[in-house]
């Protein structure tokens, strides 16, 4: 069966006027539109396409990489709105419905929005909601510190930045240094600190433990290789802006990895600051 707001592994079947239609294992026929076609396309050939509605509600492929797809969530440009809703730009030649009902707020065109991508059932079409919070998972099991997640940034609190956890979990990176640059949309690797009573996470944008050590110690070595005398003037002395602004690291991950790096003998620490040692 062809999902829709999906990439499906389809095979190339004929070519028609319109285009060609590409089936799956159970010989369901879906267009790819001319426009979209490459000059190498023949018959046989199999292809992960995405599918979703035309204009005219016809199920149809296409060669793009939306900025969403379907149970997944993003941050999108509202292109335009309606009497019903807000047209979001996702990246494909129809854009992706807002519906007044799912967005708390009053919107305006040319602004971005967070939002959950889903298949409403009545409908039977691709819609978006504002209401993102309603289609988190709770999270029901134990996670290790120091385990790491694909996440995207969801919405900026007092506290913090909740992000989402592979698609399903929440988490919280709290406001400090580190954090400072991000915002809704960016995608990156966190890592769980702790996990609190209530089984809420929170997270960090570095790995933690041993694993930060060794990460750190080797980011710090890579920029001291970079530098032509091997030095950094930089040290456990330096203020955490004067060693932000060399290592992108806080004071506490820097000072971890120059401890590891003298143990190992890979570098001497000088009046002015740290070199490495040939």
């Amino acid at each position: 069966m062809i999902g829709l707001g999906l990439y499906n592994e389809l095979q190339a079947s004929h070519k028609t006027p319109q285009g060609w239609y590409f089936t799956d294992e159970e010989g369901t026929e879906v267009l790819l539109p001319n426009a979209e076609i490459t000059p190498d396309l023949e018959q046989g050939v199999t292809m992960s396409l995405f599918c979703y509605l035309d204009h005219e509600e016809r199920p149809v492929l296409s060669l793009k990489k939306p900025k969403v797809i379907r149970d997944h969530f993003g941050y999108l440009k509202i292109a335009d709105r309606s009497k019903n809703g807000y047209f979001l730009d996702w990246g494909l030649q129809k854009q992706l419905f807002l519906p007044y009902r799912e967005s708390s707020e009053d919107l305006e065109v040319d602004s971005s929005v967070f939002i959950h991508c889903y298949l409403d059932e009545l409908s039977g079409r691709l819609v978006a909601s504002k209401r993102w919070k309603r289609f988190i998972e709770p999270i029901t099991e134990s996670i290790i510190p120091g385990t790491s997640f694909q996440a995207i940034v969801a919405s900026r609190s007092d506290l913090g930045f909740e992000c989402i956890l592979e698609g399903k979990w929440l988490g919280l990176v709290y406001h400090d240094r580190d954090s400072a640059h991000l915002k809704r949309g960016d995608e990156l690797t966190l890592y769980v600190i702790r996990q609190r009573e209530d089984l809420k996470v929170d997270l960090s944008l570095h790995p933690v433990g041993l694993k930060a050590l060794e990460e750190g110690a080797m980011s710090l070595l890579k920029l001291l290789k970079a530098e032509p005398k091997g030095f950094l003037p930089i040290h456990d002395k330096s203020s955490p802006d004067e060693i932000y602004k060399l290592t992108q690291m806080s004071k506490k991950l820097f000072k971890k990895a120059v401890g590891g790096l003298l143990k190992s003998k890979k570098i001497s620490i000088e009046a002015r600051g740290i070199r490495l040692l040939q």
